[in-house]
């Protein structure tokens, strides 16, 4: 699930995703093909971060609170 790094590498990735995404606010209407393409494929990793972080907070919860 965390492909061998740490949930903090993970939420710093999407920090910094995050942070890409952001500094295109205001261009969507303007880009052309090649950079909607990268925007898309940035949200994609945003979202596949933020999903794995996620699912790691879940599976630990449930670990944590089954009694084991």
């Amino acid at each position: 699930l965390l492909d061998g790094r740490s949930i903090d590498d993970w939420l710093d990735e999407a920090d910094r995703l995050a942070g890409d995404l952001e500094a295109a606010r205001g261009t969507i209407a303007t880009i052309d093909s090649a950079e909607l393409a990268t925007f898309m494929t940035t949200m994609a990793a945003l979202h596949d971060s933020l999903g794995r972080a996620g699912n790691w907070a879940s599976l630990e919860f449930a670990v944590a609170s089954s009694g084991r």
